[in-house]
């Protein structure tokens, strides 16, 4: 098998399980948003499918309104899950580029 073939390989797969963190990451966030939503008056609401609310602010509504919940824990696991396997992909990268030339 070709060096190229397998560099191109080990980085799909990075990116494919990369990837389906980062989903699981967005969809989890999205619940945390409809959650905070549903406590919140009309007019404090967050928009739906809008960035341009603050993030640390839905954060701060989140951990007010829900003391105990977990949601937010989980998705920042996730998300470091995500990324941890998005820098190791990388490491692994360079490590293949270096072991194999």
């Amino acid at each position: 098998m070709s060096h190229d073939v397998r560099e191109i390989g080990v980085a799909v797969i990075g990116a494919f399980v990369a990837g389906f963190f980062g989903l699981w990451n967005a969809i989890l966030e999205m619940d945390i948003l409809d959650q905070v939503n549903k406590k919140l008056p009309p007019e404090r609401q967050y928009p739906e499918f809008s960035r341009t609310y603050r993030n640390f602010a839905l954060r701060q509504d989140y951990r007010t309104l829900f003391p105990d919940g977990t949601l937010l824990r989980r998705a920042d696991r996730v998300k470091l899950v995500a990324l941890g396997i998005f820098l190791g992909g990388i490491a692994l990268q360079v490590f293949i580029n270096h072991a194999w030339r």
